[in-house]
């Protein structure tokens, strides 16, 4: 959160050999136009603001009551009664564990509080400042501490033994600070492409697809491989039979679900439930088929290369009198 087009960054390493400065993310601008100064706080008061940037822009051209959003959302609490935000200590969190007006200062270019300008209410979740300005087309510098952001625009390439050259994808990470990237890619039988949307891999029955990265820090190619299989999960050992009688107006179902070469997700088992209680040979209209999801209504026990699943009929299914349960 420095003013104007400034940004921190944090020394990772230094080689008095080479001369070389690695930082921990880039620099705007490069050769002539970047310059460098220290950081005025104490050794690692930097750390303690991860998210700090450039300080957001913003002009308000009527007076009064007005609105603006903030570039980054939700705002994190780091000022409080006792110590707002301000330029000075924009490093540091004096949260008072809810965000407020405390939580936001506005300043001009040389770090001063604008004052025709009152930060009247914050709300976190969106971003959204209102404002008190007495002075039209007034231009201040925002300071506040933003929401993590992910990182983005990670390049994999993706090869199958059907297309060795393969295809580059972008994958963007899951969420602030995850470290996990992902993307879909589809595999088809036709020709790769890669641009798209999910982008295409070429491959062919049993092949094996890897997927190759370029780590920056440490310097080091990272891959692994995964096989595409055509065998489809098997559904065994049903019970009951069909055809048998019970008493029972919710009956309980089982069965096995099994794919011994790619395994069986517990959340994707579901059982869909019908009932014809009029015994004309169709299902009722006043109680529509339903699909239940057996992780989170039944019971999944392990077995060799899936699950065994156990569930009840739903009890908004359940007939009054005679009728025939499909499933």
């Amino acid at each position: 959160m420095l003013i104007g087009n400034e940004t921190v960054r944090k020394v990772l390493s230094a080689s008095n050999t080479t001369g070389q400065i690695v930082f921990n993310k880039p620099m705007a601008n490069s050769g002539s136009t970047l310059s460098i100064s220290m950081v005025t706080q104490i050794v690692g008061s930097a750390d303690l603001c991860p998210n700090c940037a450039a300080a957001q822009q913003t002009t308000v051209v009527g007076t009064g009551n007005q609105l603006f959003t903030l570039n980054s959302f939700p705002i994190l609490d780091s000022g409080g009664s006792a110590g707002p935000m301000n330029l000075a200590n924009r490093f540091f969190n004096n949260g008072d564990t809810v965000v407020n007006p405390f939580d936001v200062s506005l300043v001009t270019v040389t770090g001063t509080a604008v004052a025709t300008t009152i930060v009247q209410a914050v709300t976190a979740s969106n971003g959204l400042v209102n404002i008190s300005n007495t002075v039209s087309n007034t231009t201040f510098y925002v300071m506040y501490w933003g929401s993590e952001a992910n990182r983005k625009g990670t390049a994999v390439t993706v090869a199958s033994q059907a297309d060795p050259t393969g295809i580059t994808v972008t994958l963007n990470e899951s969420g602030p600070a995850t470290g996990i990237f992902r993307t879909k890619i589809l595999a088809i039988s036709s020709a790769s492409e890669a641009s798209a949307n999910p982008p295409q891999l070429k491959v062919a029955l049993n092949d094996v697809i890897s997927l190759r990265h370029v780590d920056a820090s440490p310097l080091q190619l990272t891959s692994t491989t995964i096989n595409v299989e055509t065998t489809k999960p098997v559904i065994s050992n049903p019970s009951p039979s069909d055809g048998i009688s019970t008493q029972s107006s919710r009956p309980e179902v089982e069965g096995d679900v099994t794919d011994p070469e790619s395994a069986v997700s517990s959340g994707s088992i579901t059982i869909i439930f019908a009932v014809d209680g009029d015994g004309d040979g169709d299902i009722d209209l006043t109680k529509p088929p339903q699909e239940v999801s057996v992780s989170a209504n039944g019971t999944l026990t392990t077995v060799t290369g899936g699950w065994h699943a156990r569930q009840q009929l739903p009890s908004s299914l359940a007939p009054t009198s005679n009728a025939t349960v499909y499933w």
